[in-house]
Parts: C-alpha cells; sequence; structure tokens
C-alpha cells in the first residue's frame, strides 16, 4: 500500500485509532478504558473480519451507517 490508500477517521477526542486502507477495509482501536468508540461508518455494507470475541472469515457481521468498538478491543471490516 502507499501512503495516500490510508484515510484516517476522526475519532474526536478520545483515545483512539481508526482508518481506511483503500476505500476496502476499515481498522479501528479504542484505548478509552470505559467508553465505547461510536464512528459514522462510510456508506455501504460492512462486514466484520475481526472484533474483540472471534474473528470471523465466513463475514456473518453486517454493519451500516454506525460502528460500536468496546473499550480496549478493537474492529477490522471489509466493505461488502
Amino acid at each position: 500500500s502507499q501512503p495516500n490508500d490510508f484515510e484516517f477517521i476522526n475519532v474526536g477526542e478520545q483515545v483512539a485509532l481508526a482508518y481506511s486502507l483503500q476505500n476496502k477495509f476499515i481498522v479501528a482501536m479504542n484505548g478509552d478504558f470505559e467508553k465505547d468508540l461510536e464512528i459514522d461508518l462510510p456508506s455501504g455494507e460492512w462486514k466484520v473480519l475481526v472484533d474483540c470475541e472471534k474473528v470471523d472469515l465466513l463475514n456473518n457481521g453486517i454493519l451500516s451507517e454506525k460502528l460500536s468498538v468496546k473499550p480496549t478491543s478493537g474492529i477490522v471490516l471489509i466493505k461488502n
């Protein structure tokens, strides 16, 4: 990937990091010990590949519009 393939997502004042890669993947990590990280997703449907509980290579979890990441955890999504 090239540097311009990455686009950082605004997480406000939270202790967190979120970015999209080539407009196909979203990676979000929440470093806050108490608050969920809430992110508005780009349009379309997003499949959950990895979250704080499991790896789901069959892509059963589908999200759209909003993403919520639990405290001290992360998530990886792929565009459907």
